[in-house]
């Protein structure tokens, strides 16, 4: 029994966290523009005026880091502006920002920017002219870091009720009334189809015979292991489960409460897995709809063959409607494409949800209040691209008198029709607060808007070298060999979706990797990594303390095995690569075998010139 590494690059991050010293300490003076008005005062950070920063800026930049937007301010101003302590200052550089500026003087925007931002500004007096740096200070570093902190503790203790409560009502469900299960179906569909089916009974059976598995499951650890290792109780639970699972598989099917029989495989060849891929809700605490899983594997990961019990928040609104649509393949005997809500409905049911359980009480930063204000109450339409805030707020800056700030991480799951139509600016703004999670403000001729949860999402930031080295590869090559697939399925769930699902060229790529392969090819030495992704084939002899990272996988009929061989093939086929790893004991007796097609990158078509 193995608990699954942990996933964020610590030990790389660590060693590229934020210098403490700064760079040209000397001759400088700082001031804070994080003060709400600062941009209102003169358009200079101190007593003796600088003429250049009262330069009109007209400037726009979607998605762009910090670095690149002062580079491009600095061109065109030939105000020297840098980002960051130092060059290697990544989380300071790297920081993605939205700016749509409209002849704003050069001195308003820079503020604007470190208020949005958290940042300060230092001046370089001793430099002819002066120049100005952009910093986050130790402080505001280290409360981002505290308050982060609190917010996970707050969120694995939300997590863990409410998966306790999960394990209670499964216990409790089989001795309800009828008319009490009854009601089951609008307060909580999931678990009337979890009883109807037979789910609950096993689930019941199974966290009763494997104490230690309920208490990983309620926990929020992620535990993977055989069900050969099992228990026969937790072993005759399991099957029960996957029997139980199937049914309600043909129920959403559309082919009734009896599923065709299925053979009975080795149990030494199906996978358990508890809370799969679980610090993809550890952040979101009473936002994430789900608060675990518990998946029978009997193929390749993710595959069809999975079955995957879920376990969602009970409180939802979005979960009452996924549930309800179990209720009616039931009794109606349709699938789930044929009882499907609209996409309207469950958007604005995710959107509600988020308003009732994501309001905190006790956030860690206070809401922003909202006077009335007449510059907002003139209509505008808006009429965006595509999902990203960039393009609300290009809308807002295009159709109104008002520039628009914000901080830029990964694309929310929203969809065009929730931010579209005739409404006045405030309107909009709060539409915005509720489907992106923004706090918002004006100042003066500018609107400001920053990321609720920008104290969480800003540690999940990877350093632009990386991505900008695995683009070139993509590009470079037309797909990103084993190697970088390994790096990238190291990442975290929030480092993934805030750095990579939005990109234009990884996010349109198939990033996943058979979890058992990457398993092997990560502990593998650097040496015989190199001669698996530069070579056709090689035969590499496991080492004990690989054996023993790998002891999981290197079981024969339930018996460990302690000589074990890899052997890899690496064949091209078209833009990617093929890779096979076959695992073998004494005697060559076959262990398992593992397949990966590296992901392939097609460029995007050239758009037809508009004719004139």
């Amino acid at each position: 029994m193995t608990t699954r590494s942990q996933t964020i690059l610590i030990a790389v991050l660590l060693g590229l966290v934020i210098p403490t010293c700064r760079a040209e300490a000397i001759g400088k003076s700082t001031v804070d523009p994080n003060v709400a008005g600062a941009a209102t005062k003169a358009e200079s950070f101190d007593s003796e005026s600088d003429a250049r920063l009262a330069r009109k800026v007209t400037y726009e930049a979607r998605y762009r880091t910090v670095s690149a937007i002062l580079a491009d301010l600095s061109r065109s101003t030939g105000v020297t502006l840098k980002a960051g302590y130092n060059n290697q200052d990544w989380q300071v550089r790297d920081r993605k920002m939205n700016v749509f500026a409209k002849d704003l003087p050069l001195a308003t925007l820079m503020s604007s920017i470190a208020r949005v931002m958290k940042f300060k500004w230092s001046i370089s007096r001793d430099a002819r002219p002066w120049t100005y740096r952009l910093y986050m200070d130790r402080k505001t570093l280290l409360d981002a870091d505290a308050k982060r902190a609190r917010r996970i503790q707050k969120n694995i203790e939300w997590q863990t009720n409410k998966r306790e409560a999960w394990i209670k009502d499964i216990a409790d469900v089989g001795k309800l009334s009828d008319a009490d299960y009854e009601k089951l179906k609008e307060q909580n569909p999931y678990l009337y189809m979890y009883r109807k089916t037979g789910i609950s009974d096993a689930l019941d059976a199974f966290f009763k015979a494997a104490p230690e598995l309920a208490n990983a499951f309620a926990t929020g650890q992620e535990m993977s292991l055989r069900v050969s290792d099992l228990s026969p109780a937790t072993e005759q639970a399991t099957m029960q489960l996957s029997d139980a699972r199937r049914i309600l598989s043909s129920i959403r099917s559309g082919k009734g409460i009896t599923p065709p029989p299925e053979p009975v495989p080795d149990a030494s060849s199906i996978g358990l897995i508890i809370n799969e891929g679980i610090d993809r809700v550890a952040r979101e605490g009473a936002n994430s709809l789900h608060m675990g899983w518990i998946t029978v594997r009997y193929g390749p990961q993710y595959s069809e063959q999975d079955l995957i019990t879920p376990f969602p928040n009970p409180d939802f609104e979005t979960t009452k409607l996924f549930g309800t649509e179990w209720v009616q393949s039931l009794e109606e005997g349709k699938s789930g494409d044929q009882v499907a809500h609209p996409r309207s409905q469950i958007d604005a049911a995710q959107i509600a949800d988020r308003v009732r359980f994501g309001q905190d009480d006790t956030p860690e930063e206070k809401p922003k209040e909202h006077p009335d204000d007449p510059a907002l109450q003139k209509k505008l339409k808006c009429q965006p691209e595509d999902t990203r805030l960039a393009s609300v707020l290009a809308e807002i800056a295009k159709n109104s008198e008002l520039s628009t700030v914000s901080d830029s991480f990964g694309r929310p799951y929203t969809r065009p029709a929730m931010i579209q139509g005739e409404m006045t600016a405030r309107e909009l703004l709060d539409k915005i607060e509720t489907v992106y999670d923004e706090d918002w403000e004006r100042n003066g001729a500018i609107l400001e808007l920053r990321d609720k949860e920008w104290f969480m999402k800003r540690s999940a930031q990877l350093p632009e070298a990386w991505l900008e080295k695995w683009r070139q590869e993509a590009k470079n090559t037309g797909t990103l060999d084993l190697d970088t697939l390994w790096q990238i399925n190291k990442l975290s769930y929030d480092q993934l979706r805030m750095n990579l699902l939005e990109d234009d060229i990884l996010g349109k790529m198939s990033l996943h990797a058979d979890s058992n392969l990457m398993k092997i090819y990560d502990c593998l030495e650097p040496s015989q990594r190199r001669t698996v992704t530069s070579t056709s084939g090689a035969t590499i002899q496991l080492s004990d303390t690989q054996i023993t990272t790998l002891a999981d996988l290197l079981k024969s009929k339930g018996t460990p095995v302690t000589d074990v061989t890899l052997t890899t093939t690496r064949k091209s086929v078209g833009k990617h690569f093929e890779y096979e790893m076959r695992l073998a004991g004494p005697d060559r007796v076959q262990l398992g075998v593992w397949k990966q097609a590296t992901p392939e990158y097609t460029p995007p078509e050239d758009k037809p010139a508009k004719a004139r």
